[in-house]
Parts: structure tokens; C-alpha cells; sequence
């Protein structure tokens, strides 16, 4: 069974911020925070290769 990823209170407290403030539905911003989140991920492996 995968290990779920914890986030801090701070990044929670800004996603719900933007559900509440961007009026689309609660899983189209969590599939949207996914989807930069493995963006970010991949940046940070290309980063760490290059150094």
C-alpha cells in the first residue's frame, strides 16, 4: 500500500483558499494541484541531474 504524501497546514489552508475563491468544483482544483505538483516533481529530478 502506497505511503499517502502529508501536506503542511499552510498548503492546505491555500487550496482551500482557491476552491472557495476560483467557483469550480473541489476536484478540478485537487486534479489541477496534482497536476502541478507533478510538474514540480519532474523540475526538481531535472534539477538534481543537471547539478
Amino acid at each position: 500500500m502506497a505511503k499517502r504524501s502529508r501536506f503542511t497546514k499552510e498548503f492546505n489552508l491555500e487550496a482551500l483558499r482557491l476552491w472557495k475563491s476560483s467557483g469550480r468544483p473541489a476536484a478540478a482544483v485537487a486534479r489541477e494541484l496534482q497536476r502541478l505538483r507533478r510538474e514540480h516533481a519532474c523540475l526538481r529530478e531535472e534539477r538534481d541531474i543537471l547539478n
